[in-house]
Parts: C-alpha cells; sequence; structure tokens
C-alpha cells in the first residue's frame, strides 16, 4: 500500500489481496494515512488489487461511511473485471463511488459536494 496526493486528494493504493488477515493491516495503515483529515477527498486506487473478500469489503465501507460522516468524499477507480463483480455481486457498486480510471475519479471527486453540503 502506497499514498500520494494528487490536485490536493489523497490517493491510497491498494496492491493484492485483501483478505483476512490481511483486512486488519489495511484498516491500521489507511487509518494511519488518512488521520484525522476524513473530512478531505480520498481516491482508493484499486489497480493492483487482484482479490478481495468480505472482510476487505467491510473495511472499504467503513472508509467510506467514515470519510461521509466527517463531510469528506471518497471513491475507488482501477478494479480489475474479477474485483469488479465482487462489488457487483453484493451490490456495492450501487453504494459506492466507483470509476474506471484515475482521471475520471479525480475529475468526479472534484466537481462533487461533500455529503450535508
Amino acid at each position: 500500500m502506497t499514498s500520494r496526493a494528487r490536485e490536493g486528494v489523497m490517493v491510497v493504493s491498494v496492491f493484492g489481496r485483501v483478505l483476512l488477515p490481511r483486512t486488519e493491516v489495511f484498516s491500521d495503515w489507511i487509518s494511519a494515512e488518512v488521520g484525522d483529515r476524513w473530512a478531505e477527498p480520498v481516491l482508493l486506487d484499486c489497480t493492483g488489487m487482484t482479490y478481495i473478500n468480505s472482510a476487505g469489503l467491510r473495511e472499504i465501507l467503513t472508509f467510506a461511511r467514515r470519510s461521509a460522516e466527517h463531510g469528506g468524499r471518497f471513491a475507488l477507480f482501477g478494479l480489475v473485471r474479477s474485483v469488479r463483480r465482487t462489488f457487483e455481486v453484493v451490490g456495492f457498486d450501487q453504494m459506492l463511488d466507483i470509476h474506471e480510471s484515475a482521471d475520471e475519479a479525480l475529475d468526479a471527486i472534484l466537481r462533487s459536494e461533500p455529503p450535508g453540503a
């Protein structure tokens, strides 16, 4: 996992398989990276994610909700076909802001209004 800033947006990149017991490391790492900046926009770069199970899905939904609770914006991009299918099967594609590319996600998150605005 890595993080970087792009046009004032934190971009967190995830690589490999997101499943137990790694979800605790995933959760702790993202929480440490975001710190107290949940009100700022965050993009989750999933281009390197090869697999996700229900525990990983739960963590991503938790991050999205935490961001929304603080008035932030949260989006994902670059899901490989198998990972995207997992999101679709459980309905997360309807609950989360998911985009094909980094540019599309960045444009959407910069144009969107924070929750409650």
